[in-house]
């Protein structure tokens, strides 16, 4: 039975009962009808807790209440039980309470559990009430491991077993309620790049790809190449193309990780290997090669720098110089630095290792393309192991290109080279080869035969194929010149092109791999032309199309490449420039280069010669020309060029003599021949000397060493003798060691024998650049003449550098010699005894790698000046003060530099003037030192050390072995974070503190331990002992050790936060060990109690005032001393001694406290006697709280002493758990001397509010600023708009209107509420009448209450009137508050049948005949005879009535009709008010337009329904007049006067539409008295057309919906005229008049004039229709427009609204 009975109670209560639940911290409410069973009591078994309702009700609501805190939340747990209030029963206990209908949980603080699942914790109220589980959507059960089933579980702090997940979800409990949350953050820990794998470890990854992404520089990855390995590590395939940094960041989920910066570095795979001797072009291959930003990587090899040429993502092309004998070649690491990122792996180089890459059989000739293929004499060709002895082999100069025909037939043979160092092996098979015809193809294409030899016997009849490298095929044809197929002739016709051309040629199974060659133009002769440019000339045809494509350079031997200026089928030409010194010429096509052109030895003398023509004075100078023996007369030409044809004889004479008058020569007597020679003026080419032609000369140079002799090859003109020996490479190695030289003296002969003199040489040509690092050593310098004569070179400052090279050897090589440089900084200068100098600096700086140790930084690198003062170091830009920097060396610098943030810094080194590569370092965090905090509550964790914040101002990422740390704040030295209480069974010991900045993560190794206690402080206060540290325990747990020793009989106090532990000692203590125990032993430290002390007050004013201080336990010695309190600020105070009593082992002494708050510490010593301890300032009482105007919370207290400190930012507002921030504008935080207040806002709730004076907090007080409601007008009267329902109450804000709505049963709508004012909101209804309403209305989704609507009565205004009496007739009625629900309408006596409703203030009835006579007087007479004019008119409509007295009848045969009024009216723009006779009255019933407007309404209304309507509707087509009323005789003049005056006639703009009962009359202009028109109106804007040459033409178009309008006029349009286009074209031959028509409202007015005068017609439309109309009449044009009797064309329109 009582089973049955509990089953009826579950569905009765269940499904019947209208529960409303509502639960908060602070209590849970249940909200039921007045009639339906309600809980009474709670039960909970295991916890032994029960709660009783404490129930409140109104008429129609029972509210059922329970407080609520967190220590009895925390037993919400295990079997439950209820009693239940039966209606009509009673109590019945002993029933669960129902899953369904237990409080809305609340969670707090949020849930954020990780992806991957597993122990989690989840706190809050009311969460496991009846269940032992959650359900989580999408469908999964959420096992609650906690035991709930333990009297110790905490119901507030639960474990769950979470399954892990992703995106949003949410827990739903039974009671319907849900919570969605989001997992934690996704978080990027470290990220590492192999390749194109990066792997991304972190944490709070998705395992469903479709819910990640990754940004790389905000760019999302491609979803194919992501591999979600778990929820930890994330496997990308992302091919960065350029070295750079990338900035990635993973979303997963919707959430957003911590921005991970990572560097792809240059990852250099394959290099080629290059001549030690010569140098060469090194080929670096691999990936991000290249800079993003397109700047130029740096490369080194070794020690040795290589000048980077070209780059691209996958290929970095640079030159490496020779490098100097005796230096390591072998295992040289290559070094990148692009945008200073290095790579990190190892690619090893090596000098002279002989490669081979490929293997060419062209014309039958074996060609090996590689590196290091040596020499012609030095490499050795090995086949098969076996060395070719009977070969010829030809290398190239730059030893890449080997060519060798082989003796025998070579049939897939092992190949490879030996050059002291052997090659890599190759297979070679010559087997199979072939031959072209020609040797070499037109760029034009063409047919040519090919050979092929030792053909197979199974491919004779088959037809060979070439095919290019672009998958060009071509087929060959049998030209059948022979019989014998081995050995076989075809033909090909070879497509166009240029340069050098793979192929791979095959025929049946046999193939191999070959070049074509396509030949290049031949230069025939090369001048100098025109302006200066250099012309050659030869058959250039076939090349003009590829120097169209920029496949044709001019190379120069001594230049780089240069496009020609001109290009022709005949010649080419460019610019001559007396630097070239050009002696060869050839054109480089498609990279091949053509034959050589030597330039003709004639042009020798003047090519070499500079001529300055700066003075001529003579008008008729002969030039002469060598040139073919020729002598030209030529007007003079002052030009500067080597190629200088015209250069006039005379004038070279007058250059030369005054360059020798200088210095050098002065007259024709023979002198020493150290002053006869000339400087020489040298290039590679050559070396030239010139001379008077009377002066003695060099005729010949004398190398003994290398036996080299070079004789001058000397050219005469008239006065100048140009001697030159041309110059190579090969002699200028030689130019070294012993000379001797042969003079010709004039007029004597030639001796030999002499010395070269030193001071005479030629220039010394430095090439390539010469830059020796800054730490010396044996350094390679290349040139030519760079020791004719001389063993050293002479440096600036005065150094001497020695020729290490052999120079005194026949093998030595004069242009690359190896000098012993000491090494230096910034520009030095080589100087020759010649007078000629080279300057020079040194390599530039390069950093390699950069540490960073605390504050001390090493950077490693080379070429570092040891110069202090000529070294800077730039940190971003900044230069670092050089008293810091230290120099270890050429390749280390040591700085002591604090870098304060964590971030990424760009260091340079400007040594010397040379500025180094850019190297990005990160200065990464550096936790030094953490507290501890307790597993089971968590805390606030303090992390101490080195750059813990951004100079970004982002929040750093902290985490805790696996914990995420929420970090508060954040400085340089110290990050807050807190970390939540860990679940139970988790690794709590020796966890990794991680913390990431900006994507930089710390790699120092920092171990944080819970629940260890620790002591960091202790101070005697007041007597007691203080003790700060973490994690000290409980009251219960904690145990203090003295010496070892377990002290029992003291009572413990410690805060919630267990940060500070307060005890009493019962004895003194002295300088006894004292550690904390529990579980875990704390550190130990040294207490020393048997000297304290106490102040007379609690705590000490904020303003400073005097206290007493008693101290205690003075020694003897320490009597009569006087005590000093020091603060930590260094602050000391003086005691004074009160003498209250001759005992001074315990005295009393008075201090001066100085103003201040919070807790200070100080140390007060008397004598030898001292400790530490603090004073408390206090903190001020807060009153009361309410919320004031403007949605402040005023706070009343006393706060005069703190107003101050508040200025100073030294007080914070503490509320709803958070810090007041003063962050609205226009609503400040206030803080005066007896209140403070703070902005209102929605995420505020019931809650305790502090100050927080210098981090100590003052008393709390509650403050509840939840939303009450007071009052609301529960029968509110309404009129036909609706009404306002007015809500009273407190603590009102914007968002209580969010759940607050009235609801109306009648017309079932919801009606939203607006916010007025804290104590306002307004509620506005539409309904309409004139029934009853009910409506409930719903605040703040909390409270119902019942509103009873009721409508106004019907109020009566005015009325027409009944003209003839005996005939009664029809009546308009006008007022307000008129519903279509007529009971009644009476007049006078009379009932008014037919009562007709029009609208919500006209309705219309019949008044039967009325026989008697009329009472004039309203009243007086016989009421038998007579009926007064005035009745009581009386209506009711749904039992509600309004009456007036209002003039009903009037004389037969009378009407008075104001147009005089009207007139004025009408005059001043006002709108017709009356017509009739009872306009007047009306007027005095009611002022108001609008009512005014419904009396014409109601009359037309009564008067279109007397006169047959159809009859009327049809009437008005056209311009025809309309009679407003039937005027009586005597006032007929007087009317028709006022119509002819004023034009009162019916247009189509009065339309009467019939609208479901509703007669609605609209825009009412020209009916009745449309009497708006002006004097003139008649014949509105009249315009005379004038179709003349000289005149203008003035078209008006007005359209009106029905009217054609045959004259010329502007008529005003009214409202019902919409889109009307208006369009006047108008071109005459001389004179034009812009006319502009006006509409009104909704007209379009289009007007296209083309116009030659500036006549103008312009008719302006305004809205409320006035029409001004200016016309201006010139040139004889009439256009007249009079309006008024003044001519001011004004045209007022009244607008008639319905």
């Amino acid at each position: 039975m009582k089973a049955i009975f509990f089953i009826c109670f579950i569905i009765i209560f269940k499904f019947c009962c209208s529960l409303n639940i509502k639960s908060t911290k602070e209590s849970i409410v249940y909200q039921y009808g007045i009639d339906e069973d309600y809980y009474s009591k709670w039960s909970f078994a295991l916890t032994g807790l029960e709660l009783e309702f404490n129930c409140v009700n109104s008429s129609v609501v029972r509210t059922c209440s329970i407080p609520m805190d967190e220590l009895i939340a925390k037993k919400l747990h295990g079997v439950t039980s209820s009693c239940l209030f039966l209606i009509g029963y009673k109590n019945m206990c002993g029933y669960p309470i129902i899953p369904e209908k237990t409080p809305t949980p609340i969670v707090e603080p949020e849930f954020r559990p990780p992806t991957k699942g597993g122990n989690v914790l989840i706190q809050g109220y009311y969460l496991v009430i009846g269940a032992s589980s959650f359900t989580i959507y999408p469908s999964e059960i959420l096992s609650i491991i906690s035991v709930i089933d333990s009297v110790n579980t905490d119901a507030t702090n639960l474990t769950i077993s979470y399954p892990g997940g992703c995106g949003p979800r949410s827990l739903i409990w039974k009671n319907g309620n849900n919570y969605t949350f989001n997992h934690e953050s996704p978080s990027i820990q470290s990220l590492s790049v192999n390749d194109s794998l990066v792997l991304i470890n972190g944490d709070n990854f998705c395992n469903v790809k479709e819910m990640v992404d990754i940004l790389m520089d905000e760019i999302k990855v491609d979803k194919q190449s992501i591999e979600l390995v778990d929820h930890e590590i994330i496997k990308l395939n992302y091919n960065q193309k350029y070295c750079k940094w990338v900035e990635i960041k993973v979303v997963s989920g919707g959430l957003v990780s911590n921005v991970f910066k990572k560097e792809f570095k240059p990852n250099p795979i394959k290099i080629n290997t290059v001549p030690s001797d010569i140098g060469g072009i090194v080929i670096i291959e691999g990936q991000r090669l290249s800079s993003s930003i397109k700047s130029t990587p740096l490369v080194k090899i070794g020690n040795y720098s290589c000048i980077v040429i070209s780059s691209t993502i996958n290929t970095i092309e640079c030159n490496i110089k020779p490098i100097p004998k005796g230096s390591i070649l072998k295992d040289l690491i290559v070094s990148i630095s692009i945008d200073g990122i290095k790579n990190d792996n190892k690619l090893l180089f090596s000098f002279d290792t002989p490669f081979i890459s490929d293997i060419l059989i062209t014309q039958g000739i074996i060609k090996i393309n590689g590196n290091c293929l040596g020499t012609n004499s030095s490499t050795q060709i090995y086949i098969d192991d076996v060395l070719q002895t009977n070969i010829t082999i030809s290398v190239n100069e730059k030893q890449t290109i080997l060519l060798f025909q082989p003796s025998i037939q070579i049939k897939k043979s092992k190949l490879y080279l030996k050059n002291e160092i052997k090659s890599n092996e190759v297979i070679l098979d010559s087997s199979f080869y072939g031959k072209f015809s020609e040797s070499y193809i037109s760029v034009d294409g063409q047919i040519v035969n090919y050979t092929l030899y030792n053909i197979n016997q199974v491919n004779y009849n088959k037809i060979p194929i070439i095919k290019f490298l672009n998958n060009i095929t071509i087929s060959g044809m049998d030209i059948k010149n022979s019989t014998e197929y081995s050995t076989h002739t075809y033909s090909f016709q070879i497509p166009n092109g240029c340069g050098r051309k793979e192929f791979f040629i095959s025929i049946g199974d046999q193939g191999f791999r070959s070049e074509l060659y396509y030949g290049a133009p031949k230069i025939r002769n090369c001048s100098i032309g025109i302006n200066q440019m250099i012309v050659c000339n030869g058959n250039f045809e076939s090349y003009v199309g590829l120097y169209n494509d920029d496949e044709i350079q001019i190379h120069l031997k001594n230049e780089f490449f240069k496009k020609p200026s001109s290009f022709d089928k005949n010649s080419f030409s460019f610019p001559s420039n007396i630097q070239n010194n050009v002696t060869e010429i050839f054109l480089q096509v498609c990279n091949e280069l053509s034959e050589i052109y030597i330039v003709d030895s004639v042009l020798e003398p003047l090519k070499n010669l500079t001529i300055n023509n700066n003075n001529n004075n003579n008008n008729n100078n002969n030039n002469n020309n060598n040139n073919n023996n020729n002598n030209n007369n030529n007007n003079n030409n002052n030009n500067t060029s080597q190629f200088d044809s015209t250069t006039n004889e005379k004038q070279i004479y007058n250059e030369t003599y005054e360059s020798f008058d200088n210095g050098f020569y002065t007259n024709s007597n023979h002198k020493n021949y150290n002053d006869n020679i000339n400087s020489a003026k040298s290039t590679k080419e050559s070396i030239v000397y010139q001379y008077g032609i009377d002066e003695d000369y060099y005729s010949k140079w004398s190398f003994a060493l290398t036996g080299l002799e070079l004789e001058f090859n000397c050219v005469n003109s008239s006065v100048v003798r140009t001697c030159s020996i041309p110059m190579d490479e090969l002699i200028a190695k030689k130019l070294h060691g012993v000379t001797s030289s042969c003079l010709y003296y004039i007029g004597y002969k030639n001796i030999c024998g002499s010395p070269i003199i030193p001071e005479k040489t030629p220039t010394p040509i430095v090439e390539p650049e010469f830059r020796p690092p800054t730490k010396g050593g044996n350094v390679l310098i290349q040139g030519y003449y760079l020791v004719i004569g001389a063993s050293s070179f002479t440096i600036y400052p005065s150094e001497i550098l020695s020729i290490i090279s052999v120079i005194d050897s026949v093998n030595t090589d004069a242009t690359n010699l190896t000098i012993s440089y000491p090494g230096g900084c910034g520009p030095r200068s080589l100087i020759w005894k010649n007078g000629n100098n080279y300057t020079f600096n040194h390599e530039s700086p390069s950093i390699q790698s950069l540490s960073v140790n605390d504050s001390l930084v090493l950077i490693n690198g080379d070429n570092f000046c040891n110069v202090k003062e000529m070294v800077d170091i730039l940190m971003d830009e900044i230069k670092v003060d050089k008293q810091s920097i230290e120099l270890v060396d050429h390749e280390i610098i040591k700085l002591n530099y604090n870098q304060k943030y964590c971030k990424w810094v760009e260091i340079k080194v400007v040594s010397g003037g040379l500025v180094s590569n850019v190297f990005k370092k990160e200065f990464k965090p550096n936790p030094i030192k953490i507290n501890t905090v307790p597993s089971d509550i968590g805390g606030i964790v303090i992390i101490e050390g080195q750059r813990l914040s951004s100079s970004i101002k982002s929040t750093p990422l902290v985490k805790i072995g696996n914990y995420s740390c929420i970090v508060i704040s954040s400085t340089i030295n110290t990050i807050e974070c807190n970390i939540k209480p860990i679940p139970k069974g988790s690794i709590l010991k020796d966890l990794i503190v991680s913390i990431s900045i900006d994507g930089i993560k710390n790699d120092n190794k920092l171990l944080f331990s819970f629940d260890t206690p620790f002591i960091s402080d202790i101070l005697i206060t007041q007597g007691i002992i203080k003790i700060n540290g973490n994690c000290l325990g409980t009251n219960s747990s904690t145990q203090i050790y003295i010496d070892d020793i377990l002290q029992t009989n003291i009572t413990i106090s410690v805060n919630e936060k267990q940060t500070i532990l307060l005890f009493q000692p019962s004895i003194q203590i002295k300088k006894s060990k004292l550690y904390l125990k529990n579980e875990i032993k704390s550190n130990e430290v040294i207490l020393d109690s048997s000297f304290y002390g106490k102040f007379s007050e609690s705590y000490i004013s904020v303003d400073g005032q005097i206290v007493n201080y008693t101290l205690y336990n003075i020694n003897q010695v320490n009597y009569n001393k006087i005590p000093i309190i020091k603060f930590l600020n260094n602050i000391t105070i003086s005691g004074m001694d009160i003498k209250n009593s001759t005992e001074y082992s315990t005295h009393t002494y008075s201090f001066q406290i100085p103003n201040g708050c919070g807790r200070k510490e100080f140390f007060i010593s008397i004598g030898d006697q001292g400790f530490r301890s603090e004073l408390y300032y206090g903190t001020p009482k807060i009153r009361n709280c309410s919320i004031g105007i403007n949605q402040m919370i005023v706070c009343n207290g006393d706060f005069r002493s703190y107003v101050e400190l508040y200025m100073l930012g030294d007080i914070k507002i503490q509320f709803s758990n958070s810090e007041i921030k003063d962050d609205i504008p226009d609503k400040p935080i206030k803080f005066q001397g007896d209140y403070f207040s703070f902005p209102l806002k929605a995420e505020y709730g019931p809650s305790e509010i502090s100050l927080q004076v210098c981090k100590e907090l003052s008393v709390p007080l509650k403050v509840d600023i939840s939303p009450k409601l007071e009052s609301i007008d529960s029968s509110p009267e309404f009129n036909i708009n609706g009404g306002t329902v007015v809500i009273s109450g407190q603590n009102f804000v914007n968002d209580t209107t969010i759940d607050t709505n009235v609801y109306c049963f009648y017309n079932q709508k919801q009606y939203d509420c607006l916010f007025s004012n804290y104590t306002t909101i307004l509620c506005n209804l539409d309904t309409t009448g004139p029934y009853n309403q009910e409506c409930i209305l719903k605040f703040n989704n909390q409270t119902n209450k019942n509103i009873s609507i009721s409508f106004i009565a019907p109020v009566v205004l005015g009325s027409s009137m009944i003209s003839k009496p005996s005939l009664g007739g029809i009546i308009s009625i006008y007022g307000k508050e008129f519903y279509d629900a007529i009971d009644m309408v009476s007049i006078g006596k009379n009932q008014c049948t037919n009562a007709t409703f029009v609208n919500s203030t006209c309705i219309t009835c019949i008044i039967n005949t009325i026989t008697n006579k009329i009472n004039v007087n309203g009243g007086s007479g016989n009421p038998s005879e007579s009926i007064s004019l005035k009745q009581l008119v009386n209506v009711t409509i749904n039992g509600k009535s309004g009456s007036n007295i209002l003039s009903i009848y009037e004389k037969e045969n009378e009407i008075e009709i104001e147009i005089d009024k009207q007139y004025n009216q009408t005059k001043n723009g006002s709108d017709i008010t009356s017509v009739g006779t009872n306009s007047k009255n009306s007027a005095q019933n009611d002022n108001n337009n609008n009512d005014t407007r419904t009396k014409i309404l109601c009359i037309i209304f009564g008067i279109v329904i007397f006169i047959f309507l159809s009859i009327f509707l049809y009437y008005y087509r056209g311009k025809e007049y309309i009679e407003v009323y039937k005027l009586n005789k005597k006032e007929s003049d007087k009317v028709n006067e006022y119509r002819r005056v004023h034009n009162v006639y019916y247009s189509k703009e009065a339309t009467i539409y019939y609208d479901e009962l509703d007669i609605r009359i609209t825009n009412l202009t020209n009916f009745l008295n449309n009497i708006n028109n002006n004097n003139n109106n008649n014949n509105n804007n009249n315009n005379n057309n004038n179709d003349n040459n000289d005149n203008n033409k003035n078209n008006n178009n007005n359209n009106n919906n029905d009217n054609d309008n045959d004259n010329n006029n502007n008529n005003n349009n009214n409202n019902n005229n919409n889109n009307n286009n208006n369009n006047n074209n108008n071109d005459n031959n001389d004179n034009n008049k812009n006319n502009n028509n006006n509409n009104n409202n909704n007209n379009n007015n289009n007007n296209n004039n083309d116009n030659d005068n500036d006549n103008n017609n312009n008719n302006n439309n305004n809205n409320n229709n006035n029409n001004n109309n200016n016309n201006n009449n010139n040139n004889n044009n009439n256009n007249n427009n009079n309006n008024n009797n003044n001519n001011n064309n004004n045209n007022n329109n009244n607008n008639n609204e319905e």
